[in-house]
């Protein structure tokens, strides 16, 4: 049995301390913001891109359902870079620090902050993350989609809620088409830059640009920052989110982990291939194909085994070849 030493004990503590901290000023947080305005409801969207997403999706219906006639949408920077997209569907935004986020997304999971969230203020905050709510995860794991998750639980509006799609702003991206010599519908754009894969990730994804390229496809990979590197054999397009739509729309492919960015990029007409971890365990969950935006979303699960991925692929760009339309 392990023997636990005193900088063993330190550690611990210092653990529980930040918590009891970061829960502390969640708890500030909230309070603050019920106390802040009477006819508003607020929406924590939190700071994770794909949430908000389908949150803001619904927004317009739920308002509707709900009867609210005043929305204030709490989130972080990374939230607020597409509040814009659905801008008619709420009134104000507050935009907070992420770790001041995390620490109110702790606090309806404590036994006091769901007596409030569940009971005395469900009609003043909703909790958009699904880890904020008090459903047990092994159990919307297994029973929800994502979509279907906010629309029945964290909603609770009607199955046949309409969608309301983003708004995009038009982007000219003819600059960037004529400087890298883009090819329409026959580029494939590639996003290595996620958590939901466990394996040498550009060592994988250089194998599927070389067997695109052998294919004819012209190659691109999609960076935010110049921290971020191309993947070898692939030119590097470093653009922001609506650029990266454009993009995507006009080139007709997206390869990528599975992210909050492909929840976005659903709405662009192009065809998405998501790779998957085999055993992550909200695959299923995330699987874009379950919200039946786009029908060209396709998911493929990692196995340790790069060739069956790479093999997957080939067989349905050449479904793309000979049967995808391409933008509208």
């Amino acid at each position: 049995m392990r023997q636990y030493d005193d900088h063993d004990r330190i550690s611990f503590f210092r653990m529980i301390c930040k918590r009891q901290i970061k829960l502390l000023v969640g708890a500030i947080v909230y309070i603050r913001l019920l106390m802040r305005k009477e006819d508003t409801h607020y929406l924590m969207m939190g700071h994770a891109l794909g949430d908000s997403v389908y949150a803001f999706s619904y927004l317009r219906e739920y308002r509707k359902q709900h009867g609210y006639k005043h929305v204030t949408i709490v989130c972080s920077k990374s939230v607020e870079r597409i509040c814009s997209f659905w801008k008619d569907t709420f009134e104000d935004i507050i935009c907070i620090d992420p770790r001041v986020i995390r620490g109110l997304q702790e606090v309806p999971r404590t036994i006091w902050g769901q007596q409030l969230y569940s009971f005395a203020h469900r009609d003043r905050i909703t909790f958009v993350p699904p880890r904020c709510n008090t459903i047990l995860r092994s159990y919307w794991n297994k029973v929800y989609s994502m979509n279907q998750f906010i629309r029945d639980f964290v909603f609770q509006i009607a199955s046949d809620s309409e969608i309301q799609y983003p708004r995009i702003p038009h982007e000219d991206i003819q600059s960037i088409i004529e400087k890298y010599n883009i090819t329409k519908n026959k580029s494939v754009l590639l996003n290595p830059y996620a958590n939901s894969v466990r394996c040498d990730i550009f060592g994988l994804f250089e194998k599927i640009a070389e067997i695109l390229k052998k294919d004819g496809f012209r190659v691109f990979t999609l960076t935010s920052s110049e921290r971020e590197l191309g993947i070898k054999g692939t030119q590097s397009l470093q653009c922001d989110l609506v650029e990266a739509y454009w993009l995507a729309e006009y080139c007709g492919t997206i390869i990528a982990l599975r992210s909050g960015f492909l929840d976005l990029m659903v709405f662009a007409h192009c065809k998405i291939i998501s790779i998957v971890d085999k055993d992550y365990g909200a695959k299923d969950f995330f699987q874009l194909e379950k919200w039946e935006v786009n029908p060209d979303c396709f998911t493929i699960e990692y196995e340790n085994n790069d060739q069956v991925v790479i093999q997957q692929i080939a067989d349905i760009m050449h479904m793309n070849v000979e049967g995808y339309k391409g933008c509208i």
